[in-house]
């Protein structure tokens, strides 16, 4: 209890959450607080059951819409209520999401999440305040958390001048998320022939001259029409190129390769962190073929989803990949067509969700094989197939405020 700063069962406590792309601020509240503030509907004067309570978020979304106007960049932003909890007595219920059941109105909260996103920018700057007091609630203490994971103290109160019942942030340019950066492909060489038309005519006539000549002369025609040959292929407009039977093509180097791979597979990361989908899109497309976007969208969600916070996606706090091992052409699973490659690769991923200063922090390891081949002049991922998925460790903890 006292590692949350939560003291008193009858104070509304606020946490407030800075991100580059939302601001989050969530809010514990006493049923008995608010019982004097909204006019709760309940049978049962000690219990709210589970088929009240619906009809209490809508009263909670209705009145919490209105009494903390928030400011990104300026602009008056509307709240999302992603969640709305009903917790009991028992403080182990912070750390899941609770089961529905009746709380009491003596030792109930209600934990309600209120959302703020920045849909077409960053978060540049950010303010956030509360307008409205009671005699039940005349001050509310607040936590917030920055980006970076700095903490800051804050209270809203009845006896502060309007103007100090505002928190106001700026963002950092310096951390603000930088779109991932295309990788230009550098091919190596094919080896191809060009053949010309002249050439091609001389090369079909080549074998019917040395058949009609004799033996001797039929060495000097042959040798005269590819002398012929040669000189046209470098003289003239090249018509077609084939496949030299002598010299395949070279492949890229599994150094080169695993180097193509890794920034790839960093820029896919840090695509996440671009807030809408729209815009996450757009910062995959830098490294990621058209066709794959929204399979690899939703794989990359899925692995980061924390169960028992109700499906919430984890913050990336940071991703390690080993050195990735380049398939030999031959051994390739799904065969990809030269210049491209596969790679094997093995990596993990630290993420964490945060809610009510308790902090889920899981780190899952992954097995996959990629495919990656040159489009329109940069290295793209085409094929991404997870091979092995394994959580390494999870906790919950709580920040010492």
């Amino acid at each position: 209890m006292q590692t949350l700063g939560i003291t008193s069962y009858s104070s509304l406590y606020s946490f407030i959450y800075l991100d580059r792309t939302e601001v989050r601020h969530e809010v514990l509240i006493p049923l008995a607080t608010l019982a004097t503030i909204l006019p709760l509907k309940h049978d049962d004067p000690a219990f709210v059951s589970v088929a009240e309570q619906d009809a209490i978020r809508q009263q909670l979304m209705e009145w919490l819409s209105e009494e903390n106007p928030v400011l990104i960049n300026g602009q008056t932003v509307s709240p999302e209520f992603p969640r709305i909890d009903f917790y009991s007595l028992n403080l182990s219920d912070f750390a899941n999401r609770p089961e529905a059941e009746p709380v009491s109105m003596a030792s109930g909260r209600i934990g309600v999440i209120m959302s703020y996103p920045a849909e077409d920018d960053f978060v540049r700057e950010a303010s956030v305040s509360w307008n409205k007091f009671y005699s039940a609630v005349t001050r509310i203490p607040a936590v917030v958390v920055t980006p970076a994971g700095e903490l800051q103290r804050f209270e809203f109160s009845r006896f502060n001048e309007a103007e100090d019942n505002v928190f106001a942030w700026q963002c950092p340019e310096e951390m603000l998320p930088q779109s991932p950066t295309a990788v230009a492909a550098v091919l190596p060489a094919d080896h191809r022939l060009p053949i010309s038309l002249s050439g091609l005519v001389l090369l079909i006539l080549t074998l019917p001259a040395a058949l009609i000549a004799g033996r001797r002369r039929r060495l000097l025609v042959a040798a005269g029409m590819l002398a012929l040959a040669g000189i046209c292929w470098s003289t003239e407009t090249t018509l077609v190129t084939v496949q030299n039977p002598l010299r395949p093509p070279d492949e890229l180097s599994a150094e080169e390769a695993g180097r193509v791979l890794q920034q790839l597979h960093s820029g896919m990361y840090l695509s996440l962190s671009f807030g809408s989908e729209s815009r996450i899109y757009d910062a995959l497309a830098a490294g990621i073929d058209g066709p794959l976007l929204e399979e690899l969208y939703l794989q990359l969600l899925e692995t980061l989803r924390v169960r028992e916070q109700g499906g919430a996606v984890a913050r990336v706090q940071e991703v390690s990949m080993d050195s990735p091992a380049k398939l030999e052409r031959s051994a390739a699973a799904a065969a990809v067509a030269w210049p491209g490659f596969q790679c094997e690769a093995t990596w993990t991923v630290a993420g964490t969700v945060e809610h009510w200063g308790h902090i889920h922090e899981r780190r899952n390891r992954f097995d996959a094989v990629f495919s990656v081949e040159p489009r329109d002049g940069h290295w793209k991922i085409t094929a991404m197939e997870i091979q092995g998925q394994k959580q390494e460790s999870a906790r919950t903890t709580l920040r010492k405020f």
